[in-house]
């Protein structure tokens, strides 16, 4: 894989490609992924590098979440931590939804655990 820089309607954007060779053997490229416009990438703003990739893997595992989605859905798990008369505090997460079983299912990702927050 390879980052390639392309144009269209006078602007650039940043791909991710994968070159392969098709049946006959001849090289062909296929784009994974649109990482953004290549002012934003260069900008600095990795939000649109983030989304791309985040695209991608949703994309892989197929799931029909946007990443915007995905974000929102993961944004609503809630760690807590309680403190009961001084002792050693407790920590844990909201129960997930089956939804947000499902993204982190959809990722291949574990779902969190408190422990690890």
């Amino acid at each position: 894989m390879f980052v390639k820089i392309t144009r269209s309607a006078g602007r650039q954007y940043v791909k991710l490609v994968e070159a392969f060779r098709d049946d006959r053997g001849v090289p062909c490229q296929r784009v994974i992924a649109t990482l953004g416009r290549l002012e934003v990438v260069r900008a600095g703003d990795s939000n649109a590098l983030i989304d791309g990739l985040l695209r991608l893997r949703l994309k892989d595992h197929g799931s029909p979440h946007s990443p915007e989605r995905a974000l929102e859905i993961s944004r609503r798990i809630q760690h807590h931590q309680v403190s009961l008369q001084q002792r050693p505090s407790a920590a844990g997460i909201t129960n997930l939804s089956p939804e947000q079983q499902e993204l982190f299912a959809a990722l291949g990702l574990p779902p969190p655990i408190a422990a690890a927050l």
